[in-house]
């Protein structure tokens, strides 16, 4: 995010400690600071009121925003300025120096649907510099997978970031699942989830396919099948049935629970996608692969050069570059 300091706020009486604390984080590329005007008098005094290494540190945490804003822009800017309250509906938003100090501090949210098996399928579609960017951030606290509790509970969560306007919607970003049995249908759960979302205006994605589970590439559903010599029996029909469907039917069939887990689900989300299947082919697959086949994605078995041959990687990892663009 562009941190802009307006020149007003080194007129009269400088508050220095509150903007100390705005460039400890821009040094750290939590943000990046940039003066409304470096040559306005009253800046330069107050720059040049500071000590030596004070004003080095300064210096270094505008020359460093100028930096990386030349090489790549923040998608996102807020406006401090010298007042009392601040207006988040402007923009950019215009912010107090005081509560500016308290929203930078917060943490970024990444809300998902389960923020343990979610969060590994983030990362395994990220690049090795996305990827060591995101898990940097999250040891420092600057940005929290966060658990929405379930398709169903996360509209809850929304209308509570709802509520609490700008200073909060800035701060999230929320993906989920479509629950979609056909091909752009998504189920009427994930829809009010995304109504909700536009709604307050919260960036967001909703997967194309059924579930995250739904981007499994087959070598990795192979390793699964084949590497545990006990478990082989029961889990290479299902597999064999798995590969045997069309590339639409793999998308949108339920990997963890299977047919049956959807035998209830009637009405406009359902349809015939998987009338063609021989019976023999269903069998198999009544139960579906398991509710923990989603924890392969913090294993070896799934690898980018399979999500890469698989599709689901030119969907998702488009998504993850523009959650690194909102971070920055």
């Amino acid at each position: 995010m562009m941190v802009l300091l307006a020149s007003s706020l080194f007129s009269g009486t400088v508050n220095t400690l509150a903007l100390d604390a705005i460039a400890v984080h821009a040094m750290h590329e939590r943000h990046r600071v940039i003066i409304e005007d470096d040559r306005n008098s009253n800046f330069l005094q107050w720059l040049h009121s500071l000590s030596p290494d004070h004003r080095e540190q300064w210096d270094f945490a505008i020359n460093r925003g100028y930096q990386l804003e030349a090489r790549e822009p923040a998608r996102r800017t807020i406006t401090i300025v010298p007042t009392e309250t601040s207006d988040w509906r402007a923009n950019p938003p215009l912010v107090s120096l005081n509560e500016a100090v308290t929203f930078l501090n917060r943490p970024f949210h990444v809300i998902l649907e389960d923020a343990v098996s979610d969060r590994n399928f983030l990362l395994k579609m990220a690049t090795v510099e996305q990827r060591s960017t995101l898990l940097v951030q999250e040891n420092k606290g600057i940005v929290i997978f966060e658990n929405g509790d379930g398709i169903t509970s996360m509209p809850r969560r929304i209308e509570t970031i709802r509520q609490e306007g700008q200073i909060s919607i800035l701060r999230c970003w929320v993906m989920f699942d479509s629950d979609a049995l056909r091909p752009n249908v998504p189920s009427d759960q994930s829809e009010r989830l995304k109504s909700k979302c536009l709604e307050t205006g919260l960036p967001f994605h909703q997967l194309q396919r059924r579930s995250i589970e739904s981007y499994l590439p087959l070598p990795a559903l192979s390793g699964w099948a084949y590497n545990e010599r006990k478990y082989r029996a029961v889990r290479h029909p299902i597999f064999q049935a798995y590969s045997a469907m069309s590339k639409v039917q793999k998308h949108h069939y339920n990997l963890k629970n299977g047919f049956e887990a959807d035998a209830k689900r009637q009405g406009s989300n359902a349809g015939d996608l998987y009338e063609d299947l021989e019976q023999a082919q269903k069998v198999p697959l009544l139960k579906g692969f398991g509710s923990d086949i989603g924890a392969l994605f913090s294993t070896e078995h799934v690898a980018e050069v399979h999500l890469r041959r698989d599709g689901g990687w030119s969907e998702i990892n488009p998504v993850i570059t523009n959650l690194m663009a909102i971070l920055r």
